[in-house]
């Protein structure tokens, strides 16, 4: 088993990275009070939503020049998420630089890319993918920040902060943000960066995994995504996605709020890649649908589910409690009978559910929440949803391993 001290002896004859104590003399006395004047005169541009993917309603989920992390299990869908942000930028005619920590060969991101609509040129002119294996020094990220790109991804973070000679905690995490994410954001990029969460059971964990300090200190959102069916090819997948952290609170306001303090339901992951045009979309919420982010208690869950059984029906109502929880199950739902009876006990009591009688048949009718309709998310979206021509030519292996850009254009038949 390869050990810590195993890694650090392996780069022992490379030199640590540059002193931040130096690094930061440049900027000057950090200590002295903040000019309050510009920002008293609204003379500060208040961050917008305007980087990344949209949407099928047109809302846009990552701050201009800040910094952003997505979250998730393996396979949840966070690196296309991170694609699909990076293939609206492009398209848009911006510059693009995408970091892989993971992953030294770009074919599977050009693979994704194509998929999503984006041509060979695009990724040639304005596609900087880098695959570093050694830590990063000053000067080093320079190629990178002066082709003014809108947004950098940084995928795979946990491995970059092992990369740069730190463990996944506090101090390592620090370290790393300080040397590889503030480069950036300094010069007004938004970042992306892909991370993971703790194994746990519980799905309602924010923090990513490593410290929790991860989330405390970012200035832009933290989303993260819960798989519900998984991807592949040939497959449609799907994930439930939420924001768990926004710092100038703008986002927050575009999602629903969830039974879990702090978590806000943004939408659903959709890629589809059953049909002849591959579909890869985030569908906006509707009015009524099942919001299921936690753990914890299953009661709380079986609500949501026996609410939203009841409202399926055409006239929003069953015979009983018996054919409700018999309705729940022939679904798919696996539901103790206790818990059942308890959570329509609840959405009784909530007012969500009332008894109806008519002769000697007493119906359990759902009451909508108010102003909801039935109407599909989306509609009359002016933001296309992405189709791609379904290329899948195999790409060339690429011996890109710098932390300079990796040559997508030759991977894509064109020059660098």
């Amino acid at each position: 088993m390869v050990t810590y001290d195993d890694f650090l002896a392996e780069w022992a004859d490379v030199p640590p990275p540059d002193d931040p104590h130096e690094t930061h003399q440049a900027d000057g006395n950090t200590w002295e009070p903040v000019d309050l004047g510009p920002y008293l005169r609204g003379e500060v541009e208040v961050p917008d939503l305007s980087v990344g993917v949209y949407r099928s309603d047109g809302v846009q989920f990552l701050y201009g020049g800040r910094e952003h992390y997505i979250l998730g299990g393996t396979e949840a869908g966070k690196t296309w998420v991170a694609d699909m942000c990076v293939a609206a930028e492009l398209n848009r005619g911006n510059h693009v630089a995408y970091v892989h920590f993971e992953e030294a060969d770009p074919g599977s991101t050009v693979e994704r890319l194509r998929l999503l609509g984006v041509t060979d040129a695009m990724m040639t002119e304005r596609l900087h993918f880098v695959a570093p294996t050694q830590p990063v020094r000053i000067g080093w990220l320079d190629p990178l920040l002066s082709v003014r790109p809108s947004l950098a991804v940084l995928d795979g973070i946990n491995e970059g902060i092992l990369l740069q000679g730190y463990k996944v905690d506090l101090e390592g995490w620090s370290m790393f943000r300080r040397h590889v994410v503030l480069p950036f954001n300094r010069a007004g990029i938004a970042t992306l960066g892909c991370d993971h969460v703790p194994i746990t059971n519980d799905e309602s964990r924010r923090d990513a995994y490593g410290t929790v300090h991860k989330g405390n200190i970012l200035n832009g959102a933290r989303l993260m995504l819960v798989n519900k069916e998984p991807f592949g090819r040939g497959l449609r997948g799907r994930s439930q996605l939420y924001v768990t952290k926004d710092r100038p609170g703008r986002l927050r306001t575009h999602g629903t709020p969830t039974k879990t303090p702090g978590v806000t339901f943004m939408g659903t992951l959709v890629v589809d890649d059953t049909g002849p045009d591959f579909i890869a979309k985030v569908y906006a919420p509707k009015p009524d649908e099942v919001v299921l982010p936690a753990g914890g208690d299953p009661v709380t869950e079986l609500m949501e589910i026996l609410h939203a059984v009841v409202l399926a029906k055409s006239d929003s109502r069953v015979e009983s409690k018996s054919r409700l929880l018999a309705a729940a199950k022939n679904e798919g739902h696996k539901i103790r009978r206790a818990d059942g009876f308890e959570a329509i006990n609840r959405l009784l009591e909530d007012g969500r559910l009332r008894e109806v009688r008519e002769g000697r048949t007493t119906y359990l009718e759902a009451v909508p929440a108010p102003g909801t309709t039935a109407a599909s998310p989306g509609t009359g979206s002016p933001v296309p949803t992405f189709k791609g021509t379904g290329n899948r030519e195999p790409v060339p292996e690429s011996d890109g391993n710098r932390w300079e850009p990796a040559g997508t254009g030759q991977a894509n038949g064109g020059d660098k």
